[in-house]
């Protein structure tokens, strides 16, 4: 069971999940420091990758693949609301952070400030 909080991405305390909504910035690149690096097949594997990682906020991922149709992922220590200087046009590389939570509108219902699309859901489980 996930309990969402006030932020874009939530991990399960006993480490069995989590959750998070990722925004693309197209040819763009964070210079920032790496947790890690990882050859994946596509973006959701480096999103899953960071969800997993206590120390990830966002990553960066090769707009284009090597010969092995590998995409280069890194994930970063922190973001670009954090960084904006170092925030920049890129040729080869796409950016993720974390989407933006907004309050909901209605006020006539309890909603939770939650802004998940069937499309950038990204869950992980045990």
């Amino acid at each position: 069971m996930f309990a969402m909080q006030n932020s874009a991405l939530y991990r399960n305390p006993t480490g069995h999940g989590a959750i998070g909504k990722f925004r693309r910035d197209p040819f763009h690149y964070l210079r920032a420091e790496k947790v890690t690096s990882s050859m994946v097949e596509d973006h959701l594997d480096c999103t899953f990758l960071c969800a997993g990682e206590s120390k990830c906020y966002s990553f960066n991922m090769a707009a284009y693949p090597d010969s092995k149709s590998l995409y280069l992922c890194e994930l970063l220590a922190t973001d670009k609301y954090r960084e904006i200087k170092k925030f920049t046009a890129n040729a080869t590389f796409h950016h993720y952070s974390l989407s933006e939570i907004r309050p909901a509108v209605r006020s006539s219902n309890v909603i939770s400030r939650v802004a998940l699309t069937s499309s950038t859901l990204m869950e992980g489980v045990k």
